[in-house]
């Protein structure tokens, strides 16, 4: 029997009603965010405090803490072919809920990928299900990370790299490398110094998207469906949740 991954109904990410199109793992560098950033502008910590909104909501959420840490638990304690099925399982039980309507499927709305061969397994988990679109974000450009995923990714998959003002450096560097195969993404309270930052690498000719939920009169309901923005690789910025 195979084990099962715990899916979450996201309210931003759903196309929709009840519609469980993503999964989660417990974040932070002890669990599934081996390179979360730290210091001003970090996704964990700013060198005082946590900034993680998840680890914040998983204090008072005991039920989806239990979920988040299963699913690492259960993905960090395989690998290869068994992996690959756990979570082809997974991919398979939301096309089978929805239909006509399981097109689209979020990774990780909270952990990271957090090894090389949880990313090669992932790239091919994900190509096995090519009727379907996945999008994703890593912190994680660790160089075995970064060479699996190009070796690896399916085209049925939108990678960004997830930059913040601690780790926008060799974010750069990575997507300089290979801009044909990442999209990316910057968190931070305010876009223009990675603005600066993606013009003086080169790259000004390429349009930034502000993510709705930037703006406070945004309802997140849908947003994800009504916006697609992540799912057409155009380079994103999300304002940093207070």
């Amino acid at each position: 029997m195979i084990p099962y991954i715990k899916p979450t109904e996201d309210s931003k990410t759903k196309f929709v009603p009840h519609q469980r199109n993503t999964f989660g793992m417990a974040p932070g560098p002890e669990w599934s965010c081996p390179f979360a950033t730290t210091g001003p502008g970090g996704c964990w910590s700013d060198g005082k405090k946590k900034t993680c909104y998840v680890w914040k909501l998983a204090q008072f959420r005991k039920k989806m803490r239990e979920n988040l840490e299963n699913n690492f638990n259960l993905l960090s304690s395989c690998k290869g072919k068994r992996r690959i099925e756990i979570l082809v399982h997974e991919f398979r039980r939301f096309q089978f809920e929805n239909g006509t309507e399981g097109k689209f499927y979020r990774l990780h709305w909270s952990g990271d990928i957090f090894s090389p061969d949880y990313a090669e397994d992932l790239m091919k988990a994900c190509g096995e299900v090519p009727e379907v679109t996945f999008w994703n974000f890593t912190r994680n450009f660790d160089q075995d990370v970064v060479e699996k995923i190009v070796k690896h990714k399916p085209e049925n998959l939108v990678q960004y790299l997830s930059a913040d003002a601690v780790n926008v450096g060799r974010a750069l560097d990575v997507y300089k490398e290979h801009p044909d195969v990442f999209s990316m993404s910057y968190m931070g309270d305010s876009l223009e110094p990675f603005e600066k930052l993606w013009d003086e690498a080169g790259f000004g000719d390429k349009p930034i998207r502000q993510c709705p939920s930037n703006f406070e009169h945004s309802s997140v309901e849908y947003m994800c469906k009504k916006c697609k923005t992540c799912l057409k690789g155009i380079c994103v910025f999300f304002k940093t949740r207070k």
